[in-house]
């Protein structure tokens, strides 16, 4: 459960980068830039990042990143699922005012980066910090359906769409439409991301096997796995295990 919600990583980049995340991203994201900057463009909004700035992307967020450096890019990202905000409001994507508290939480944490118990309680300590100074918005019932619907396919191996309009209290049509809605997709297109971004944190965090991975997240065939894995991230786990981090 702790590897299925919590990615923390540091990406260290040379002179530029272009991340597409137009399908929305599976967590949310909290990131500090430590040098270089981004811009972050959405259909109706864009974030400028400096160096020195803490920022924040939804879950759910479709999105194209442009990264600059000179010549590094350097920045620690905070992936994450369970989020403390109250049910009929949620943060959209912002550069988050630093404080000294924020500071102290932040530098804490980036001693401690490997994901367990010690680094996600630093990290909450983090976030409890930030929500007083962050933006909320305010949403809606389809919003929070589809939340729902998110947060239980992140913890569970098998769905039924069926079962999550069940568990979400709709038709299945409704279901189908409060995505399209909200996120832009089906759950059925939402489920094969989910199961992409589990095999891709397995991918550059462990030494699993191919093989080892397809047994653990329960795909039929490694053949599938690697179908949905190209779908949705473009690229083969050689690949995405190539990828520069530390």
């Amino acid at each position: 459960m702790i590897s299925d919600n919590f990615i923390f990583r540091q990406f260290v980049l040379r002179d530029r980068h272009y991340s597409d995340v137009r399908r929305g991203n599976n967590c949310h994201f909290v990131g500090f830039m430590r040098k270089g900057w981004a811009r972050l463009v959405g259909e109706d909004v864009m974030v400028s990042v400096r160096e020195g700035e803490l920022f924040y992307i939804p879950m759910g967020w479709r999105y194209e990143s442009f990264w600059s450096g000179t010549p590094d890019i350097c920045f620690d990202s905070y992936g994450f699922v369970p989020f403390p905000h109250p049910t009929d409001a949620s943060c959209p994507v912002q550069v988050v005012p630093m404080n000294e508290k924020i500071r102290d939480a932040l530098e804490t944490l980036a001693v401690h980066r490997t994901v367990d118990c010690h680094s996600i309680a630093r990290f909450y300590l983090l976030l409890e910090a930030m929500l007083p100074v962050m933006r909320t918005t305010h949403t809606g019932a389809k919003e929070r359906a589809v939340e729902q619907a998110i947060s239980y396919m992140q913890s569970h191996n098998r769905i039924k769409v069926p079962e999550l309009a069940r568990i979400c209290r709709m038709s299945e049509s409704g279901l189908y439409a409060a995505f399209r809605e909200a996120r832009g997709c089906t759950p059925i297109e939402m489920w094969h991301r989910v199961q992409a971004e589990r095999a891709v944190n397995l991918l550059v965090s462990t030494d699993l096997s191919v093989e080892e991975i397809v047994e653990r997240l329960e795909f039929c065939s490694a053949s599938y796995f690697r179908k949905i894995l190209r779908e949705v991230t473009g690229k083969t786990p050689r690949e995405i295990r190539s990828v520069v981090r530390m």
